[in-house]
């Protein structure tokens, strides 16, 4: 737990005081790939990890959606449900899963990567609870570099 916090304080210095020369790569990446690391090693760590970023509200919103998923019938279901999928179904701005989502669309490669592993592994490696979570627009460049994009009927 307190290397996630030690990672909020470093997004938060990275978001507010990016001008003192250290990169995200020298900063973010280490902490990062512990953290990608850890939630792949089993399941104990990855559920202490995912309660941090994603808290139990948010599970909920995942169990409901897997629950209550129709597939959408009409053109207009299917257009609304395109565009619900673009975003995340839950990050507001300033919480540590925002925090985390905005790095996968940073230019910095590695540390974008690694944020991308720590999400993919809170997700079990199931690309539907991923693009749920973190949307598709900001996802689809780690779903394609990881090759995971062919794998997810859904997205059609």
């Amino acid at each position: 737990e307190e290397l996630i916090r030690i990672l909020e304080i470093q997004l938060l210095n990275f978001e507010f005081e990016s001008s003192d020369g250290e990169t995200t790569e020298v900063v973010l990446s280490p902490i990062l790939s512990v953290l990608a690391s850890t939630a792949n090693a089993g399941n104990y760590p990855k559920s202490i990890i995912k309660k941090i970023v994603f808290p139990k509200e948010t599970d909920f919103e995942w169990t409901e959606h897997t629950k209550g998923s129709k597939v959408p019938q009409t053109e207009e279901e299917k257009k609304e449900e395109k565009s619900r999928r673009m975003k995340p179904s839950n990050a507001p701005p300033g919480t540590l899963r925002c925090r985390l989502i905005n790095l996968l669309t940073i230019v910095e490669s590695v540390s974008r990567r690694f944020a991308g592993e720590l999400l993919w592994a809170l997700c079990s490696g199931d690309g539907d609870e991923f693009v749920f979570r973190v949307g598709l627009g900001n996802g689809i460049g780690f779903l394609r570099a990881r090759g995971a994009l062919g794998q997810m009927g859904s997205l059609s």
